[in-house]
């Protein structure tokens, strides 16, 4: 709809732009004809700028000086002249006009994901005052057709990051500059003699919208066979996506996906707006950690999300809700995961449980089940030498520990 409201302005504008420019009408038939499809194919590519620009939270007036360069460019070749001051300042004039025309068409088409989530009024003051929420959950895991003891870290907390680069910035400002909400999410349980240790950090900006996907999510797992990464790097539209493992059948990949956001950014979506969360039928990227588990390429799924007053016994608190998304419902691989999380705000996740088939010689449903046991605010950053263990002991990190 978009490219097609482009080009129809584009078009239009051009039309109008050779109608003062040229005299002469016997041409203008001919010249509308050269212009049409030379502007076909500058509409499309400046569609597909533009959307690559504003997913990284570029200003659309950044996108102006190559607008008007392009139509100039265009103008002139088919009219086969040398642009002169006169047509210049012309076209200064008219373009800036086509250019506030297809700006507004443009923020109408674009505006879900450049409009910021209606973030709750304390916001600020919990997640901007300069420290990291620090997490600790108490975790039992399956894997290898049991069910290991360990523990769940979760960091979360804002951060600039730079879009351009897709990295964390630098600096705390500046064009590409913008704020994300950072989850790092720290498994590690042992399975036997030996351990996995399996991160994941996933970038939200804070200034789109909530049912935007996230900019970025990286996962790693090291265990005693080896280690295996993912990146997904949001683009146009969906992922690229960049996969290691040690395994011959996985191998290295790189490939594109599309029309889905990831189940690892749930947990900032809850800590964002958890009445947006999305609901019903959904196109959705199982966690790279689940993937990781199960040996399953990463592709989206279709899974059913709802949301629920949490209603069980696993997880202990008051005015509790639950998050809950099924993949391949009644199905052999069917993947329950519920995300159980305090009602107001700051939106505490307090429980995390995931359900499905596990195990390669005698597999079983098993329940992955991660209890918060300790919370905290801290500057962590600050507190790396010996004398701030006992800040460690007091979260209650353990590593590996039963």
């Amino acid at each position: 709809m978009l490219c097609s409201r482009l080009e129809g302005s584009v078009l239009l504008g051009v039309a109008l732009y050779v109608d003062f420019i040229v005299g002469d009408t016997a041409r203008l038939k001919e010249l509308f004809c050269a212009v049409t499809i030379g502007t076909i194919v500058f509409g499309i590519n400046l569609y597909l700028h533009v959307c690559a620009r504003l997913s990284q939270g570029k200003p659309i007036s950044e996108i102006y000086p190559l607008f008007r360069a392009n139509i100039l460019h265009i103008i002139c070749n088919n009219l086969h002249r040398t642009p002169t001051n006169d047509m210049r300042l012309m076209l200064n004039s008219k373009i800036f006009g086509l250019a506030l025309i297809c700006a507004t068409l443009l923020s109408c088409e674009s505006g879900r994901n450049l409009q910021p989530p209606a973030l709750h009024a304390d916001f600020a003051r919990y997640w901007q005052q300069g420290k990291a929420e620090l997490s600790r959950y108490a975790l039992v895991q399956a894997r290898y057709g049991n069910l290991n003891q360990g523990e769940l870290i979760v960091i979360t907390v804002t951060e600039p990051f730079n879009a351009d680069k897709h990295v964390k910035s630098d600096s705390l400002s500046g064009r590409s500059v913008r704020q994300v909400l950072k989850a790092q999410t720290m498994r590690r349980f042992t399975t036997g003699i030996y351990d996995y240790t399996m991160t994941t950090t996933s970038f939200k900006p804070i200034d789109d919208a909530v049912d935007f996907p996230a900019m970025k999510i990286t996962s790693t797992s090291v265990d005693w066979c080896g280690q295996t990464f993912a990146q997904l790097n949001q683009v146009s539209g969906g992922y690229r996506i960049e996969s290691r493992s040690y395994f011959e059948s996985e191998a290295d990949e790189d490939f594109n996906v599309s029309g889905a956001f990831s189940e690892d950014e749930i947990w900032q979506r809850i800590r964002l707006a958890p009445e947006a969360l999305p609901r019903g039928s959904v196109r959705i990227l199982p966690a790279l950690v689940a993937a990781r588990l199960r040996h399953r390429r990463l592709a989206p799924e279709t899974a059913t999300a709802t949301t629920s007053n949490y209603e069980g016994s696993e997880i202990s608190g008051k005015n509790l809700k639950s998050y809950r998304l099924v993949y391949a419902h009644g199905l052999k691989e069917e993947r329950v995961v519920d995300f159980i999380f305090e009602r107001e705000f700051p939106f505490k996740i307090v429980g995390y449980t995931e359900e499905y088939e596990d195990g390669f010689v005698k597999p079983r449903r098993l329940r992955t089940v991660a209890r918060l046991t300790q919370q905290t605010l801290l500057d962590y950053w600050a507190t790396h030498d010996p004398e701030h263990e006992a800040l460690r002991r007091q979260l209650g990190v353990t590593g590996f520990a039963r």
